[in-house]
């Protein structure tokens, strides 16, 4: 049998693993599967996009008695150009040489070697795009509520949305592995990059009690979390993604209160630039509160969707069996199922922010990205092509590596579109 070389390595790479890594990223992350609804608004081809954004309607309209009265005082729409650039998702891996020459020797061993590598980076690509989908953009995956004792000294946080609130974050976003920063949200600046110039690696996540344990990740050992000044209140962000992410929903369902002047539109001068937001303050959810959502962003037409964490949506079919006899259960696109409230679509994803519910106009949001595909905006993730080759050897180690892109954002033409109840409980 002929041995193989690098460079068909590097092909059969690119041919037999970027599929699966697009699939991943357009099938299996619900809510970007829905988002492809919107191809009225689909932007693709500039890494900085330019949509109009209507904010004042024309006020000369007005009812006469005859044509001779006076007509209306002449004004116009106040209308802006909104700039949006897009952001960049990475993927790197690395192979060792030795399993590189096993391939060469045998072709087949290809899939085996490069298989669990590859379901890794799929699954994590997966996950960080659902989890960029429901946040402000920011990056900010939770607060420092306390430090406590691990392994170490001061090397755990007891993580929360807010520190001045006993409310988890999501738990699947953070994970064991997994390089984090500690912002001080005063300044901006990192707590940890003086003294670790790759940030601290989560040794340790607990779901139960909302913990995570860090270590220095070049000796692995316990980091002294006091030793850097984090204080409670500081930001917790993956290593270098702090205002780098994506635009998601708290973003767009937002009056101003997690993003100021959204793509630099003031929300207090342009009050159709705020999203409609309830805040229960981790209270009851009520069909009050649920029918308040839907009235202020019905009257836009579109498709819209009701989207919540797995609590939340249990709580709403609570609800719902008390006026109805059965929720309806829908079959969304690519296979996924909801429940319905009244004629509205309910799903719930296990990514979305804990006691949140948002409402979507699919047809107000919009997706753009770079080299998108003519059917499918989001399948255009690729390993970086030098050359023809897609793997690359590390100076001084025998490791070859490769890396791969993708670059997209959302935005709206609309915000007052949507709309969002924040800190529901869903135990009460």
């Amino acid at each position: 049998m002929a041995a193989i070389s690098l460079t068909d390595v590097s092909g059969l790479l690119k041919t037999a693993f970027v599929g699966p890594i697009n699939s991943a990223i357009s099938k299996k992350v619900w809510l970007l599967k829905q988002l492809q609804w919107t191809n009225k608004w689909r932007i693709k081809g500039s890494k900085t996009v330019q949509h109009p954004i209507q904010l004042v309607r024309s006020t000369s309209v007005g009812f006469r008695n005859a044509s001779s009265d006076g007509l209306p005082p002449v004004t116009h729409q106040e209308t802006v150009q909104a700039t949006t650039t897009l952001k960049i998702l990475y993927a790197y891996t690395e192979f060792y040489g030795d399993t590189l020459r096993v391939t060469a020797e045998e072709p087949g061993a290809f899939a085996s070697a490069f298989k669990t590598e590859i379901g890794s980076l799929i699954q994590s690509i997966r996950i960080e795009t659902n989890r960029a989908l429901y946040m402000a953009g920011t990056g900010v995956l939770g607060q420092v509520a306390s430090l406590g004792n691990g392994s170490g000294t001061n090397d755990r946080i007891t993580v929360r949305t807010s520190a001045s609130q006993s409310v988890p974050p999501n738990m699947r976003w953070f994970e064991k592995g997994m390089h984090i920063d500690i912002i001080n949200p005063a300044t901006g600046s990192s707590r940890i990059t003086g003294t670790y110039s790759e940030g601290v690696k989560i040794s340790v996540r607990n779901k139960t009690s909302y913990t995570i344990d860090v270590v220095d990740p070049s000796t692995g050992n316990s980091v002294d979390l006091s030793g850097v000044n984090v204080t409670a209140g500081d930001y917790i962000v993956v290593f270098g993604n702090y205002n780098k992410e994506p635009y998601g929903l708290d973003a767009i369902c937002d009056d101003g209160t997690n993003v100021s002047s959204f793509l630099n539109i003031s929300e207090t001068t342009y009050d159709r630039w705020k999203a409609y937001v309830q805040d229960v303050s981790w209270g009851q959810l009520t069909e009050t509160h649920l029918q308040n959502l839907l009235d202020e962003i019905e009257d836009y037409d579109g498709q819209i969707l009701l989207v919540c964490d797995k609590k939340v949506r249990n709580k709403i079919a609570r609800l719902v069996k008390s006026t109805m006899v059965q929720p309806q259960t829908l079959d969304l696109k690519g296979g996924f199922k909801a429940i319905s409230y009244g004629d509205y679509t309910i799903y719930a994803d296990r990514y979305a922010p804990y006691g949140q519910l948002f409402g979507i106009n699919l047809n107000h949001i919009i997706p753009h990205q770079l080299n998108a595909s003519k059917d499918n905006i989001f399948k255009a993730f690729d390993f970086a092509d030098i050359d023809g080759k897609v793997l690359h050897p590390t100076r001084n180690a025998d490791i070859y590596y490769a890396k791969g892109s993708v670059y997209y954002n959302f935005t709206t033409n609309q915000r007052n579109a949507f709309g969002k109840i924040s800190n529901i409980d869903p135990t009460a």
